[in-house]
């Protein structure tokens, strides 16, 4: 028992003296980058000296927590925005567009389609304010009646883009909110005597507010195209309707499409280029280079075209109503990816045939389009590309003259209403009596 008891008395002694004798512990590298940061916030100010009597936490001077929460959307600055004179950020918008108001009687107005020109200037990278007039033109359902309106707007955009995002004048697409107020004049044709007189007004002004959203795609360093959704409400005779004393006001809404023409190059300098430097390297921004360059060259054009013309909705086969048709156009492109142009057509076909006779109606009109070219949306675009597609589309007005010729190109008659009409008959009948060769020719 004597030597079990030693043997433990030593165990617990060997114990105790293992204890007691220094462990070296490793480095806590929390603590070590912890003295890192608040010695980095001495060196730059950002606290205050430490007090001898104060043994608390250090305290912090001049700190925004702000910076780094969701509230604070603009320090997201973007490029710096370039301030100039008048014509700096100043731009015109022009364009076409379609109304629609709904039916609340037996008679309503069908869709007014009309043409839209407006001067507007960005105040900031965020607020736009413009002005601008227009007209429309559209008919009565069931009804041989004309509507004509004209109309003028003051519109004020947010750009949403902008506010989010940050300023970026060359980003492909923005988004902006319109706000904006009007008045319009609107009358009617033919209302003495018309069935629409009893539910309808001849003429009215009328005052409206409208909101919707503007979603512009840049193309080129000066243009944009528009498209412009909206929403409209308006006082009593925005519609021509005859309102009760439970219906003072309407509601339309439309779409505009519109291209924007900046009076000095709207794109961003490298001197401005602020949170987006990377959007100027090579290759990296979509029109940055001058436009007076060669390959940013906006160029004005001739044409001049000839072709075949047929009529559809005749008491002919469509092969019968065999004519032509001669445009000539002046235009100019606005940038490599739209473009605008102007000119005469000229349309002769048969209309309708009795016995030896072929009635011809031809047509006159001066006409405006707008072009779109999809592959100009590019710097690199190449104008002498030996192929290429442009869409177009656009408004004309002109006259038409319904000629009654015989088909041995003998005799014909036409029945004028003006001077001009009877010239431009006896031109068609002399036409269409030649041969074909010649008249080709």
């Amino acid at each position: 028992m004597k030597k079990i008891a030693s043997l433990i008395i030593a165990f617990f002694t060997i114990i105790t003296l293992q204890a007691q004798a220094p462990i070296s512990q490793p480095t806590d590298t929390l603590v070590r980058d912890l003295s890192d940061l608040e010695e980095r916030m001495t060196a730059e100010g950002i606290t205050v000296k430490a007090d001898t009597t104060y043994y608390g936490f250090r305290k912090q001077n001049d700190f925004n927590a702000l910076n780094y929460s969701l509230d604070d959307r603009h320090r997201y600055q973007g490029d710096r925005w370039a301030k100039g004179n008048f014509g700096k950020h100043t731009f015109l918008d022009f364009g076409a567009g379609a109304v629609f108001y709904p039916s609340n009687n037996n008679y309503h107005l069908t869709t007014q389609a009309g043409l839209r020109l407006r001067l507007g200037k960005d105040l900031s990278p965020m607020s736009t304010f413009r002005v601008g007039i227009g007209g429309e033109l559209g008919y009565i359902s069931g009804e041989a009646n004309v509507n004509w309106t004209m109309r003028a707007n003051a519109d004020y955009l947010f750009n949403f883009s902008n506010y989010l995002l940050g300023y970026r004048p060359d980003r492909p697409l923005s988004v902006s909110g319109i706000l904006g107020m009007g008045i319009q004049h609107s009358q009617l044709t033919k209302y003495n005597g018309s069935d629409v007189a009893k539910t309808m007004k001849e003429k009215a002004v009328s005052y409206n507010i409208h909101t919707g959203l503007q979603f512009k795609f840049l193309a080129g360093t000066h243009a944009a195209i528009a498209i412009e959704p909206y929403i409209m409400a308006g006082t009593e005779g925005i519609d021509l309707d005859k309102a009760t004393k439970f219906n003072r006001f309407g509601i339309g809404y439309g779409v505009n499409l519109s291209y924007i023409w900046y009076f000095y190059n709207n794109m961003s300098s490298q001197n401005n280029a602020g949170d987006f430097k990377k959007r100027f390297a090579a290759g990296e921004r979509l029109f940055l280079e001058d436009p007076a360059m060669l390959r940013w060259r906006r160029p004005w054009f001739f044409e001049y075209s000839i072709g075949s013309a047929y009529y559809r909705l005749t008491n002919l086969k469509m092969s019968e109503t065999l004519g032509y048709s001669v445009s000539t156009s002046i235009g100019q492109w606005l940038s490599s990816a739209i473009g605008v142009r102007s000119g005469v057509n000229i349309t002769n076909a048969p209309w309708t045939k009795a016995g030896q006779t072929t009635s011809l109606l031809g047509k006159l009109g001066i006409f405006f389009d707008a072009m779109l070219n999809p592959f100009g949306f590019t710097r690199h675009y190449n104008w002498d590309s030996a192929v290429g597609v442009n869409l177009f589309g656009g408004y004309e007005m002109g006259q038409l003259q319904l000629v009654h010729a015989d088909t041995n190109g003998k005799t014909g008659e036409d029945t004028p209403d003006t001077d001009w009409e009877h010239s431009f008959g006896q031109n068609l009948q002399t036409t269409c009596a030649l041969p074909s060769n010649q008249a080709i020719s």
